[in-house]
């Protein structure tokens, strides 16, 4: 029933809308994940950049001969190793959930751009689909056709009664005329006396 009230056009503009805020949402949420990604990176390069130094300064006395010097150092570079290890192990971990945030984000953007592209066509296919639907629900009106042949049948019967009236009008004037013609008609037929004074006429002849 739901879907039936649906507009097609409507449900694909309001998806694409829906997940454009679930993708802003997303993105705004992932923001401290990214600076964190940012900050490890930095301390583990600073740290990185304190080793070497510190290795240089370690070189630079021995070379020196301060062999003192040289030790404190290289026992500073120890220390630094192990804050490197630890620097390492936190940018690993905050690289994953950035690599994964990143993922999903360009999953969704594909996922929103392909729909954008696709919006006509799905629209187009969700309207073809409800009114072939609608059509192959559509009854034909076996009533209305009987009712309009009954009409048809019925408006026939009275044009051929009325056509058969006037006929009959015009015999009726015509019978009148020929009965009025004959009654007052002075031409009259030969009788009997004319036709043997004819015959005897021809018979002397011969």
């Amino acid at each position: 029933m739901i879907d039936s009230l649906e507009d097609p056009a409507e449900v694909i503009d309001q998806t694409i809308v829906d997940a454009k805020k679930e993708y802003a949402d997303l993105l705004k949420q992932s923001t401290d994940v990214f600076v964190n990604e940012k900050k490890c990176l930095k301390d583990k390069e600073d740290v990185q950049k304190e080793i070497d130094q510190f290795n240089t300064i370690a070189e630079k006395a021995v070379r020196a001969g301060n062999d003192d010097d040289a030790t404190q150092a290289l026992q500073h570079v120890t220390e630094l190793e192990e804050k490197l290890d630890r620097a390492n192990q936190r940018y690993e971990k905050a690289a994953a959930s950035a690599k994964a945030l990143r993922d999903k984000l360009t999953e969704m953007s594909d996922n929103i751009k392909t729909m954008e592209e696709r919006a006509a066509e799905i629209k187009a296919d969700m309207a073809t689909a409800k009114v072939t639907e609608k059509v192959s629900k559509v009854k034909v009106n076996d009533s209305a056709f009987k009712t309009f042949d009954r009409l048809a049948e019925k408006a026939e019967k009275e044009r051929m009664a009325a056509e058969t009236l006037e006929e009959f009008e015009d015999k009726k004037h015509e019978d009148k005329n020929e009965d009025l013609a004959k009654k007052y008609s002075t031409a009259k037929g030969p009788d009997v006396s004319d036709r043997l004074a004819a015959l005897k006429a021809k018979v002397g002849q011969q």
